[in-house]
């Protein structure tokens, strides 16, 4: 039940250094659902954190790998 918490999350602009993308992009991403973010609150914060598991980054890259290829 906790193994999910233990993966590592990357705030939107980790996700863009690890992708090679604009952190624009990456919120684009997140904002159209291409992306899964888990939105999270942390305390004594204001604002919600969108965060995306670091496991979830390296599934959505090996899609867009994978599609890439079988489309040459």
């Amino acid at each position: 039940m906790y193994a999910d918490m233990e993966q590592e999350l990357l705030r939107p602009s980790e996700v863009a250094e690890r992708l090679g993308l604009s952190v624009t992009t990456v919120y684009t991403l997140l904002r159209t659902g291409e992306l899964p973010s888990i939105v999270w609150l942390a305390p004594g914060r204001a604002q919600p954190r969108m965060m995306v598991r670091a496991s979830v980054v390296g599934e959505w890259l090996a899609k867009r790998v994978a599609a890439s290829e079988a489309t040459k």
